[in-house]
């Protein structure tokens, strides 16, 4: 006759077929393979289901080890925590090199916009217009009157340059899978303050043996505190700037006209406008 346990209670490590499946088990791993979602979607958020997968089957196989038999799917719990662990890893080293590529994209463009700034300010528009998609250089001469005509008042008389600070840049993906992004930086000169604002911009399908990133727009201003403190000396009340409007991605640059002034084209369709101070 069989011996029966003195709580009563059936041995399930010598009666296998009475156990019962962990539902924490079960719905660790359920927790652990929706978790897929979270790399595929690319959602930061998402990444909450593979955690809770990882830490559901963790608790369900502590319960398993505790239950003397009662409770079986250690199989099913090791399978959620190593899923969930894999999962949470492979979106935490995909998020490190997203930041790790960011990082390097935003480096550059800091580099490549305080270099921008530096030939505005010592007058090397060739170098300027160089930095501008390759269809722009057949208008060569009436591009480099227009930066003249534009940067040239803004800066005379404005005496050595003491400071030169990023406020802020911007990139930003547009709907045609164009990018753009937007610096503006505060340059302090010894008798006038003024605030340039250099758009970059890098076609979706763009020659991975050109450059990265072409200068799409240049603006600039006089800021308020400027005229305040420089201004009045000179008899003004309103801040100098920049109004012409900018250069245009080559697709929809339009051809010279020599009986006309010097125009620049108008941005593509599907970029949204830019603002230009």
């Amino acid at each position: 006759m069989a011996r029966v346990p003195a709580d009563n209670l059936l041995d399930r490590a010598t009666d296998p077929e009475y156990a019962a499946v962990s539902i924490a088990a079960v719905v660790g791993l359920l927790f652990s393979v929706a978790g897929i979602a979270a790399i595929l979607l690319r959602a930061v958020f998402l990444l909450v289901v593979p955690a809770a997968g990882l830490v559901t089957s963790a608790v369900a196989l502590r319960g398993i080890a505790r239950s003397r038999g009662v409770l079986t799917g250690k199989g099913l719990a090791l399978a959620g925590i190593a899923l969930g662990a894999a999962l949470l890893l492979l979106a935490g080293g995909a998020r490190l090199l997203a930041w790790h590529r960011d990082a390097r994209v935003l480096g550059r463009l800091q580099a490549d916009t305080l270099d921008v700034v530096r030939e505005i300010e010592s007058g090397d528009y060739e170098g300027i217009l160089r930095r501008m998609p390759v269809e722009l250089h057949d208008m060569g001469p009436k591009v480099l009157a227009s930066l003249r005509a534009r940067f040239g008042p803004l800066l005379a008389g404005a005496g050595k340059v003491t400071e030169r600070r990023l406020l802020s840049l911007r990139p930003q993906t547009l709907e045609n899978g164009d990018l753009v992004a937007q610096a503006r930086l505060l340059v302090a000169c010894e008798r006038r303050i003024v605030e340039i604002t250099v758009t970059w911009w890098r076609a979706r399908d763009a020659d991975p043996a050109g450059p990265a990133w072409l200068l799409y727009n240049l603006g600039g201003e006089e800021t308020f505190e400027s005229v305040r403190k420089f201004g009045t000396a000179e008899g003004r009340t309103t801040p100098l700037s920049t109004s012409d409007p900018p250069p245009a991605p080559p697709d929809e640059a339009p051809a010279p006209e020599p009986a006309e002034a010097p125009q620049a084209p108008s941005p593509p369709p599907a970029s949204p406008p830019v603002p230009t101070p």
